[in-house]
């Protein structure tokens, strides 16, 4: 029980970080991936300046595409997501910011992840 408390207080506070991260008007295209790795599961936060995922915000309506070990395995249409039982290995996630219709933003992030 106290573990599954210290992940979610973990995955909150990766939560807000990405939520309060300076934003400068000179960036237009500040692009965060925060991720939290819990036993075989991968919880993942994006901040995406100037772009809305979810459809509910100001700025282009956009989705997240993504990836592990060059295999797409969600598109997600919210900041917040949580890839469930990624097999055990060191990979690479890859997360692109993309228009709806698929129409890449040139926003890619890859990032090396070990699943215990």
């Amino acid at each position: 029980m106290m573990k599954k408390i210290l992940s979610i207080s973990i995955f909150c506070l990766l939560l807000i970080i990405g939520s309060i991260s300076p934003v400068s008007a000179k960036s237009p295209n500040t692009f965060t991936v925060n991720h939290l790795v819990q036993q075989q599961d991968v919880y993942v936060d994006c901040y995406v300046e100037g772009v809305t995922l979810s459809g509910l915000g100001k700025g282009k309506k956009a989705k997240a595409v993504v990836s592990i070990d060059g295999i797409v395995v969600g598109q997600f249409h919210q900041a917040a997501f949580i890839l469930k039982d990624v097999s055990k290995g060191e990979h690479i996630l890859t997360v692109e910011i993309k228009e709806r219709t698929g129409k890449s933003l040139g926003m890619k992030k890859d990032l090396p992840i070990s699943v215990q």
